[in-house]
Formats: C-alpha cells, structure tokens, sequence
C-alpha cells in the first residue's frame, strides 16, 4: 500500500476512490472547452515541452468535436507522415468524453513526439 500511496500523492487507493467517486455518479454537463482545461490542468506538473505539446494537438481545427449525421461512432487520433495529428470526437458533453479527450490528445502527443525523432528511435517512451 506504500507504493500505492506514493504513487497517488501520499492518498491510499480506497482514499482515491472516495474523492473521485462523487464525480463518476453525478450528472452534469462538461463542454468541450472545459475539457480542453481540465486535460491542460491536469498536465501541469509534466515538463514545458510536453505541456506545448499537449496544447498543439488540441490546436482548433485538428480536433472534430461535435457529433454529425453520418458520421462515423469512436473517438479516433490519426496522422499521416510530416502531417499534424489529427483527432475525431463525437463529444456529448459528458465526463466520459472528458476522459476521452485526454486519451485521444495522448495519442496525438506521442504521434508528435514520435515524428520528431528518426524512424529507427520511434518508441512509445516518455522517459526518453
């Protein structure tokens, strides 16, 4: 549990089940803008060049937010070689689509990191 503790900033698991446990049962209404804020919040304690980072790939005009007809369901972060990333969304407002929005800009992240090193050096590692 020592492990644990240190790993959540001095709180036990169960402890951080109790703190987050109100927001998982309420229901509310989370727009996309606060969820770019809460994610930009929540990368605060990384270093500079990842917070630029994690800014950039939520850049307006790389992230498809809102639901359409037609459109296909997930939530999904492609690129091409030498492209920006790019991240399509079908956000409803809710705070599982927060969650996604942080998934999907890791994955942005890591295809920017990856593409400013050589192919032969790719590696998913942010310790590097």
């Amino acid at each position: 549990m020592a492990a644990a503790s240190q790993q959540y900033g001095g709180f036990t698991v169960p402890e951080v089940d109790k703190i987050l446990a109100p927001y998982a049962e309420k229901s509310y209404e989370v727009y996309y803008e606060e969820a770019k804020e809460l994610f930009f919040e929540s990368v605060k304690c990384f270093p500079e060049d990842f917070q630029e980072k994690a800014h950039e790939v939520l850049k307006e005009g790389f992230v498809d937010v809102n639901e359409k007809p037609g459109k296909r369901s997930g939530a999904y972060s492609s690129s091409q070689p030498g492209l920006h990333p790019f991240i399509l969304l079908n956000y409803d407002n809710t705070l599982s689509d927060v969650f996604t929005v942080a998934h999907e800009a890791g994955h942005s992240f890591f295809i920017c990191r990856r593409s400013s090193t050589r192919i032969i050096t790719r590696l998913y590692n942010l310790c590097r």
